[in-house]
């Protein structure tokens, strides 16, 4: 994962099909197997921006309470989906950065 400017981009090959990679970040069911345990918080209010099926999922997203000056902050972030052989690379762009401590 790199950090230019004010934009955070990671890529990184998930060892699975296209489909499931989709369906992981994309429902509910999928996101809280790994981004949102339960009883925490942190994604709430969050919007969808763009959606282009299996290529790319576009939101928004904010700081976490423990961070209550920036919390009000959108930043956006960009998943693009390609696949590679039964293999998945997924790209993530996250900007929209504001300047400051936190």
């Amino acid at each position: 994962m790199t950090k230019t400017g004010k934009t955070v981009c990671a890529e990184v090959i998930v060892n699975a099909g296209l489909e499931d990679v989709w369906e992981a970040w994309t429902t509910e069911e999928g996101v809280k197997t790994f981004l949102a345990p339960a009883g925490e918080r942190g994604g709430e209010g969050n919007r969808v921006m763009a959606i282009q099926p299996m290529e790319m999922f576009s939101f928004t997203w904010n700081a976490p309470p423990t961070l209550p000056g920036v919390r009000d902050q959108r930043t956006h972030v960009t998943l693009r989906f390609f696949p590679e052989g039964g293999r998945t690379k997924v790209t993530l762009y996250h900007g929209g950065w504001g300047s400051g401590g936190q």
